[in-house]
């Protein structure tokens, strides 16, 4: 990993420049750098030729060519390209059905996939068709988009384990809950919002949480952030308090109190233990 200070991500994104509402797929070059950032929507990319270095919230990856990753509202990540010739998926979660809003929720971690033989073949077509559908200005193209995005999307996923706690069929309103805190979890946020924006009642919807989850609403979107703070803290250049802000807390010294009770050890901790590590492998 590089000595540069990464400091927090910051947005480099959104859904509002995109071409079309809810999506936007590129083929492009790409032999440089990307900054450290993050999206409000989600990101799926496939690397055609050449190799890129990806880093997924702390994690370091050597990717080939063949390999395809997804990107959550709710990761930050940072990729560095080697010659590398890249289909770009950006979209929101209007885009895909509820299903595959569930099937992208199991799973947790990195999402990385590496296609070898006739898989491979078979995605790069896939995408090949999806980019000139795109591109193209032919009839029923919006409904053309959406159905072979879904097939990329679904031949991806099925390769990806899930966990085999997260695979019990949840109410597809939780779903669409989890969904919506993901991407809106580093700014205030409420129950009432997150009930309004999905058409629910504020006391259905904790009840659905407590039902479905085990757990309440707050509970859940504290855990949410904790886990973004954490990832944030394993990487070299980020604070205590830039990692507090980042996540929407306003008191460092409460962030550190609910870090401590979830995890049972301080953020700076934390810091200090990933620095540390950093240093024993730069000396070795």
């Amino acid at each position: 990993m590089s000595d540069e200070k990464r400091g927090i991500p910051f947005l480099l994104r959104t859904v509002g420049v995109f071409k079309e509402e809810n999506i936007e797929v590129t083929h492009k070059y790409y032999d440089q750098k990307s900054c450290y950032h993050w999206h409000d929507c989600y990101e799926f990319e496939y690397v055609k030729s050449g190799s890129v270095t990806y880093y997924y919230n702390g994690q370091e990856y050597l990717l080939p060519a063949g390999s395809a990753y997804l990107v959550t509202p709710s990761d930050h990540h940072q990729v560095i390209g080697h010659q590398a010739e890249l289909y770009n998926i950006a979209f929101n979660d209007a885009q895909i059905s509820n299903e595959l809003q569930e099937l992208i929720l199991c799973h947790s971690g990195s999402t990385v996939v590496n296609f070898v033989g006739e898989t491979r073949v078979a995605m790069e077509q896939l995408l090949f068709l999806l980019w000139t559908e795109f591109e193209s200005k032919n009839d029923l193209r919006g409904y053309a988009v959406r159905r072979l995005f879904e097939t990329v999307l679904l031949y991806f996923l099925r390769t990806v384990p899930c966990e085999a706690s997260a695979k019990h069929s949840y109410n597809s309103a939780v779903m669409q809950a989890v969904a919506y805190i993901r991407i809106h979890f580093k700014q205030k946020l409420t129950l009432r919002q997150v009930a309004a924006a999905i058409h629910l009642t504020p006391n259905y919807l904790g009840e659905l949480f407590k039902n479905e989850l085990g757990i309440t609403f707050s509970t859940y979107l504290m855990k949410t952030r904790l886990v973004y703070a954490r990832s944030l803290l394993q990487n070299k250049g980020c604070t205590v308090s830039e990692a507090a802000s980042a996540v929407g807390f306003t008191s460092q010294t409460y962030f550190s109190e609910c870090f401590k009770k979830e995890y049972g050890y301080s953020p700076t901790k934390e810091r200090v233990g990933t620095l540390g590590t950093m240093l024993s492998a730069e000396d070795e």
